[in-house]
């Protein structure tokens, strides 16, 4: 095998053409380009099943995550829709379907999924991303602690975070932007289609695949 091939192209293609055909059989039913919200809701759910067979034995699962040092911090809880759980590695606190308030310890990773940034800011979704990994996986990679977002007008310019010397722009897809919580945006959306965003979705796979490699080096 070649040291330069792209071993994740044709599994980038697959998996864009496979919402495309799912939203092109939504559209026999629901015309989309006069009711987006709903096309963006059905491919969040499409995205939430391939990050759910990606993640492989792990889980994911809304609720909260729980430590005693993060409890008598007096830190606000936060509910979570991402987390990413090991039940291999112990026990859920609290576990109802698939709601469950678990030690951080058995959680790999944070997956927060939105459907688009239109009620929030890329800033402030960041910020919460770094609230989550300072709160509870600040003994992990900031890497593990990640966003993806299912659709935005403009994924390039919303991805880009500034300058930085000789490293040019800094893009929010990236793993190398200053030890920040990475966030990829997954498609353009232009009225009622949804065009894949190549970078964000090369950035999300590699980086979901990463937290499985090299194998027997835990969670980092």
């Amino acid at each position: 095998m070649s040291d330069r091939e792209d071993t994740l192209e044709h599994a980038r293609e697959t998996f864009a053409e496979a919402v495309s055909l799912k939203v092109e059989q939504l559209g026999r039913f629901v015309r989309g380009g006069e009711n987006p919200a709903i096309v963006g809701s059905f491919i969040e759910e499409l995205v939430r099943g391939f990050v759910r067979e990606w993640l492989g034995g792990w889980e994911l699962v809304t609720g909260a995550l729980y430590s005693k040092s993060s409890f008598e911090s007096g830190e606000t809880p936060m509910q979570l829709d991402g987390i990413v759980y090991d039940p291999r590695s112990g026990p859920a606190i609290i576990r109802e379907g698939g709601f469950a308030v678990v030690n951080p310890a058995f959680c790999p990773a944070v997956i927060e999924i939105k459907k688009s940034l239109a009620r929030t800011s890329m800033d402030e979704f960041v910020n919460r991303l770094q609230n989550i990994y300072r709160i509870h996986m600040h003994d992990r990679s900031a890497h593990n602690v990640m966003g993806i977002v299912i659709h935005d007008r403009d994924p390039e310019k919303t991805s880009y975070r500034g300058e930085c010397g000789t490293a040019g722009r800094i893009m929010s897809y990236e793993d190398h932007w200053g030890g920040k919580c990475p966030v990829f945006i997954l498609f353009r959306q232009k009225g009622g289609t949804f065009e894949p965003f190549e970078p964000g979705i090369d950035g999300m796979m590699k980086r979901i695949f990463a937290l499985r490699e090299p194998p027997g080096t835990g969670y980092y």
